[in-house]
This record gives C-alpha cells, sequence and structure tokens, in this order.
C-alpha cells in the first residue's frame, strides 16, 4: 500500500479537490434532510391550524426553491468527483504498469524466472484493472463514507441522544457483518490470484505449443488440465459471490430494524414533547444517508482483498531485491582491447543447487574467432549469458579488456555487445526495424551491410517490399534459417567489440553456413567472436576450440591441436562426419 500511496501522492491537487467534492455533497445532503424535516412539521402544522395555508405556501415555496438548489449543487458535485476519480484512477494505473515494465527491464533472467513471464503478464495487466476499478470505486463512494458518519452523527445529534445511540448501534452492526466478511473472503482472493496465474500458464502454454499438442494427440489431456483449474477458479468465486449476496441483504436488515426501533423511541418519547413528526423523518434520513452509504463503501469494501492482494503481488515485482547491480566504472569507452577472460568462474542458479559450470578459465582474443563446442547440457550457453551479465557469475570474475565486467555500467557493457541468443526472437515490425532495433538511428548503409554480411540480404531482395517486409508476431512469415540470420544482422548492426553467437547456424543449410562463416572470419580482426556451434566447418576455421563436458572445461587448444589428442573431440567430429 506504501507504492500506492506514493503514486496517489503525485495528484494531490486532484485528490484535495475531490475530498472537497465530498464534503460538499455530504454537508448539501444534511442541510437538504434538514429543510425535508421542516417541510414535513410545516406541513403538520397546517393540517392543525398551528399556522395559516398562506404561510405555509409561502414556505414550501421558499424550501422547494432551496432544495432544488441543493440538488443541483450536489449534482455538479457528484458529476466533478466522478471525472476526479476517475482520472487520478487511470493515471495511476497508468503509472503502475510503466513502473512494472521499467522495473522488468532491470530484472536479470534469475528475477524473471523467480516471478515467471506467465505471472508479470497477469500483474501488468488484470492486476493493475483491479486495482484501477477499485481506486475508482473508492474514490467516487467509499471515500464519503467517513464523513458521511460524522454528518449523520451530528445531524442526529441534534435531535436527542436516543436516537443518537440507535445510529451508532446501526453503524456499528453494519461495519462489523463487513469485517467478518472480509476476513473470510481475504484468504479466498489470495486463492484466486494464485489460480489465475496457473490457468494463464496452462492456457499460454497450450496455445504456444498447439502443433505439438495435436501431433502428439494430446489435446484432450491439455483440455483437462485447463477444466481443473477453471473448476478451482468457479467453487472460489462461488463462495465469494455466495458471501457477497448475504452482505447487502443482511445490512438492509439492520437499516430496517433500526428505523423500526427509532419509530418507537419517538413514539415513547412523544408524549413528553421531545420529539416532532419532522424528527422521525429527519432520523430517517439521516440514518439511510449514512448507513446506505457505508453499506455502498462497504460493497467496495469487500473487493478490496482482492486488490489488496494484487497490490502486494505488483509490490513484489516493484521492490524485488535485484541480483545485478550497475557497476561503478565511469568510462570503458577507450579499451586497451576487447579480450574476454574468464578466470576460474563458477555458477549455479541458486544457492541451494549445483554448479552448472565450473572452474572456466580461457580467454577469447581480439581478432580471433573462439568456439566452444561440446555435448548438449554441458553449460555453454549459460556461460555467455554471463559476458553481458544476464546472469553474474558465482564465483571466479569475467573481464574484457582487463575490467571485471560486475564493475562496468550495464549500459556501457551491453553496448558494445552483439548477442544472438540460442532461441531466435523477431519483434513484430519490417526488416529495418528489427535490424536497426538497438538504434533506430542507423543509416541505410549500416543496415545493409549488416544484411549483407549476415546473409540476410539474398532473402532480403526476394521479398517485394524488400527492408520494408512485415515480420508477423514471432517472425511466423520467416523460415528457421531466415529468422537466425536476421538475428545475426541485428547483433551486427550496432558494429559490436564482442560478438556472441550462440548455436546461431543451427538452422542454416551448409551453403549458406560456409558464407556466413566466410563473412564473419572477414570481421573478425576488428572484433572478439564466441561462437557456440557443432559445425565442422566453422570449428575447422576457428583459431581457439574450447571443449566442454559436464559444467566444465575438459580440453582447448586448435582444431588440430584437439583431433590429434583429444578422444571426446574426435567423437564430436565423428558424430558430424556421420551426420
Amino acid at each position: 500500500m506504501k507504492i500506492l500511496g506514493k503514486f496517489l501522492l503525485r495528484r494531490k491537487k486532484g485528490l484535495l479537490l475531490l475530498v472537497f467534492c465530498s464534503i460538499v455533497v455530504v454537508a448539501l445532503s444534511l442541510l437538504n434532510t434538514n429543510y425535508i424535516a421542516r417541510v414535513t412539521d410545516d406541513t403538520y402544522r397546517v393540517t392543525n391550524g398551528s399556522i395559516s395555508k398562506n404561510a405555509y405556501l409561502s414556505g414550501l415555496t421558499d424550501a422547494t426553491i432551496i432544495m432544488v438548489i441543493i440538488m443541483l449543487v450536489m449534482a455538479i458535485a457528484n458529476i466533478a468527483s466522478g471525472y476526479f476519480a476517475g482520472k487520478i484512477s487511470v493515471s495511476v494505473a497508468e503509472d503502475i504498469r510503466n513502473a512494472i515494465y521499467e522495473k522488468a527491464l532491470t530484472f536479470s533472467l534469475k528475477e524473471m524466472n523467480d516471478i515467471s513471464i506467465p505471472s508479470m503478464i497477469t500483474r501488468s495487466t488484470g492486476d493493475v484493472i483491479s486495482i484501477q476499478n477499485a481506486l475508482y470505486l473508492t474514490l467516487t463512494t467509499a471515500l464519503s463514507v467517513p464523513f458521511l458518519i460524522v454528518g449523520g452523527i451530528l445531524g442526529v445529534l441534534s435531535l436527542g441522544k436516543a436516537l443518537l445511540a440507535l445510529l451508532i448501534l446501526g453503524v456499528v452492526l453494519v461495519i462489523s457483518i463487513f469485517i467478518a466478511l472480509v476476513i473470510k473472503l481475504g484468504p479466498l482472493y489470495a486463492s484466486f490470484m494464485s489460480l489465475i496465474d496457473g490457468l494463464n500458464k496452462v492456457t499460454r502454454e497450450g496455445l504456444s505449443g498447439i502443433q505439438i499438442l495435436r501431433a502428439l494427440n494430446r489435446e484432450k489431456w491439455n483440455s483437462k488440465r485447463i477444466q481443473q483449474t477453471s473448476q478451482q477458479i468457479k467453487d472460489i468465486s462461488l463462495s465469494v459471490d455466495i458471501a457477497q449476496a448475504v452482505m447487502q441483504p443482511t445490512m438492509y436488515l439492520v437499516i430496517n430494524i433500526i428505523d423500526i426501533l427509532a419509530i418507537w423511541v419517538c413514539y415513547y418519547f412523544s408524549d413528553k414533547g421531545f420529539f416532532e413528526i419532522g424528527d422521525i423523518v429527519a432520523f430517517i434520513n439521516y440514518l439511510f444517508m449514512t448507513l446506505s452509504g457505508i453499506i455502498v463503501g462497504a460493497m467496495v469494501g469487500i473487493q478490496l482483498p482482492s486488490s489488496f492482494i494484487c497490490m502486494s503481488r505488483i509490490s513484489e515485482v516493484l521492490e524485488k531485491e535485484l541480483s545485478i547491480k550497475d557497476g561503478k566504472e565511469e568510462d570503458v569507452s577507450n579499451l586497451s582491447n576487447y579480450d574476454v577472460c574468464f578466470d576460474n568462474v563458477s555458477f549455479r542458479y541458486s544457492d541451494d543447487a549445483g554448479f552448472v559450470v565450473r572452474d572456466i578459465s580461457f580467454t577469447a582474443k581480439q581478432g580471433e574467432l573462439t568456439v566452444i563446442t561440446g555435448n548438449t547440457g554441458c553449460g555453454k550457453t549459460t556461460l555467455m549469458q554471463l559476458i553481458p551479465r544476464l546472469y553474474d557469475a558465482t564465483k571466479g570474475t569475467i573481464t574484457i579488456g582487463g575490467v571485471d565486467v560486475k564493475k562496468m555500467k550495464l549500459n556501457d557493457l551491453r553496448s558494445f555487445i552483439g548477442y544472438v541468443p540460442q532461441r531466435v526472437f523477431l519483434h513484430t515490425g519490417d526488416v529495418r526495424f528489427n535490424i536497426s532495433y538497438r538504434d533506430k538511428d542507423y543509416n541505410d548503409e549500416t543496415i545493409l551491410e549488416s544484411a549483407e554480411l549476415s546473409q540476410s540480404l539474398s532473402f532480403i531482395d526476394e521479398k517485394e517490399k524488400r527492408f520494408e517486409e512485415w515480420i508477423s508476431q514471432g517472425g511466423s512469415n520467416f523460415s528457421g534459417g531466415q529468422k537466425q540470420r536476421l538475428t545475426i544482422a541485428r547483433a551486427l548492426s550496432g558494429s559490436p567489440k564482442v560478438l556472441i553467437l550462440d548455436d546461431s547456424a543451427s538452422a542454416l543449410d551448409l551453403e549458406t553456413g560456409v558464407k556466413l562463416r566466410d563473412a564473419l572470419l572477414s570481421i573478425v580482426g576488428d572484433i572478439s567472436i564466441i561462437f557456440i556451434t557443432q559445425r565442422l566447418s566453422i570449428i575447422k576455421n576457428a583459431d581457439k576450440v574450447v571443449l566442454m563436458k559436464d559444467g566444465e572445461i575438459c580440453e582447448q587448444g586448435t582444431y588440430e591441436e584437439l583431433s590429434e589428442h583429444s578422444d571426446t573431440f574426435r567423437e564430436i567430429l565423428q558424430s558430424q562426419m556421420g551426420a
């Protein structure tokens, strides 16, 4: 809630105007009730001859004009309240959504895995909308409840202590019912939001992998998973709806009972001249205004537990401590070289997990092509993710140009690294947008050169719109090899000093792979290239080959040296030749 308060305080002016409008509405409601009571008393008096008809009509006309003015001003104040509440709630939701995204941009893969992408999507959409709606209802209705209670007590106080005691009894009973319901529903809402995350995850997996489900004839199995989660959500929703259905009639029953008691109290004291008929009308109006306001506030409040859960989930994101923090090295723009050096580097995903890579030491020199190869699951990808600090090494140091990457500012570090991940990702947009994604100010010459080096130009030229050809979500209208080459072009467009290619030729045919190898070798004099691959054509031309097995380096050297001395390397070569 502290975070929500921070966002609300940015709109102090709107909040003050909203509070002012609420006070005006409550004050005018009390004044209007006073005029109704006065007219009721005058009507009773004119029937028993206590006042003349002319005096009654004159007073009635004046009271009617005043009450019409009061109602018009109240209408304007209510409209203004709705406007300010809407503006504040929408603006706060926008700020929260932006804050979540900006925080997510600072997350390492560890933080993202801790929360999970489906949950991040739910928190950024459904949770924020829930908070927005709850905030709007709170500002338009629940905000006026304290003023209604105070105003009702002051109004009834002028009628007598007996009626005041009845009003306080009604307020206590209604609030007690509300508190009991909130205590019951709080845990249900927490379970509900957790199930929504689960449903989002299962649905996302099912839709993303629909082709696999169909190919393996597992549609019914996945449908059953979704149905089970949906049934649990249904059960919780039903419990919440039943509780809400019971609450409102129970609260209005309290109002009716207090009304009946008030009539008997007024009857008891009427012979002693304590109350007039107008007092009964005024009390019923004060009672209904106060308690119905509380009931409306309670109907809003019953939704607050779910909003509190949503806010706590969002707070978890915004307050999450980062495992990777910015370094303090001021200037790394003029490094003497861009050699990437691993010195006894080990890494594990959590303190209670085993090491994924252990005691890694090697140097990928500027002007050289360094190939990392090995069996599947030996830690090659994880090792490369440590260079741009997608994860931080648990032990040891990684330096570029002699500077520890942990001491560099993240923006500076990543500005001279071109990274092509194993899992290809393209943005929705045209080809030009995707290649120049790092910097939209790249000129056509830079984009063309990157496309040519990555061997993308050949298929781009075949497209009708060339660089303006539209790429669908996930690049679904391009082949796997084309997507790989476009991601390489994107990495090259930033003129990187360190180029990391994670199995980025796996979807290329042999001829295209050879052309890509030759293109990379033509620029290797200026940069450090680290290539994870098992392609023989690339391994043969590497200046250094690092062979990994089970998270460790078992051999390193040139192709010729490993071919002669390493049995493991020869096994890899034989498997490649056999393929």
